[in-house]
């Protein structure tokens, strides 16, 4: 329980150095610290989304072989998780994420990615749409989940949808340094809308 803890915060802690190195630090940790943790408790759910959302931070910081990797790992260690619990809503959030970072990417570096590296399960927006709602119906009051939701909507070209995230994430209250950071990003979203 207590690395399951300690990698949850690793987690969170990845996006407050600037520098690469410490935020692969922290990511690393986070990822060996959650896999600790989901050997000791292999029926946790919580375990296995740890591993998910520590790997999700280290891909923005590794090489594109090693982001392949990471991704099919995301997603079963995702998978995992909501088989073990499907209310478990960071799984459905992180599950969302895959399948819009998946199926928003150029069909051709994908193909390519695919050749060289293996097949991946398959992925939609479509998808990803419905993992965000159920995300959203388990947890309501959590901001990045509206936060990313907005995200993808407003990437999609449903401005109107993604404003009404927006309100949203402006109008929750914040837990998480993140979640003030969302908060900003919606205020300027609809000063400017």
């Amino acid at each position: 329980q207590v690395e399951k803890l300690l990698a949850q915060q690793y987690v969170l802690k990845v996006d407050d150095p600037t520098e690469i190195n410490e935020k692969r630090q922290y990511a690393q940790m986070a990822i060996d610290l959650a896999q600790k943790a989901a050997d000791k408790l292999p029926a946790d759910a919580e375990a296995q989304v740890s591993i998910a959302a520590a790997c999700g931070k280290m891909c923005d910081l590794v090489d594109s072989k090693t982001k392949v990797e990471l991704s099919k790992r995301i997603y079963r260690e995702a998978t995992r998780a909501l088989v073990l619990d499907p209310n478990n809503d960071f799984g459905h959030l992180i599950l969302a994420r895959w399948n819009f970072e998946l199926a928003s990417l150029n069909p051709f570096i994908k193909g390519f990615v695919q050749v060289v590296y293996g097949q991946f399960p398959p992925a939609s927006k479509d998808e990803a749409i419905v993992q965000f709602k159920e995300a959203i119906a388990i947890a309501p009051y959590r901001i990045v989940h509206h936060a990313e939701y907005a995200k993808a909507l407003d990437a999609m070209g449903n401005k109107a949808a993604a404003r009404e995230q927006w309100k949203q994430v402006a109008e929750l209250k914040p837990v998480y340094t993140l979640d003030r950071h969302y908060q900003s990003v919606a205020n300027e979203y609809l000063r400017a809308k």
